[in-house]
């Protein structure tokens, strides 16, 4: 019997952490739970990015 999926992979999330995100969000109890998560969040990500040599650059063999 084959394995099952993750769950991030069919949820239409684009990574573990976007569909873990999806899921607090999804669970939040009110309006101001789920802004108080995407506060944390976008708190966590500025501190990833402030990491020195951090890229923000994608890098694609695709044209725009």
């Amino acid at each position: 019997m084959p394995a099952a999926l993750p769950p991030y992979l069919t949820s239409g999330a684009s990574s573990r952490s976007h569909h873990a995100l999806l899921v607090k969000l999804h669970e939040a109890k009110s309006d101001q739970e789920e802004d108080e998560i995407l506060r944390q969040d976008i708190i966590r990500q500025k501190e990833l990015m402030a990491v020195k040599g951090q890229s923000t650059v994608c890098f694609t063999s695709r044209p725009y």
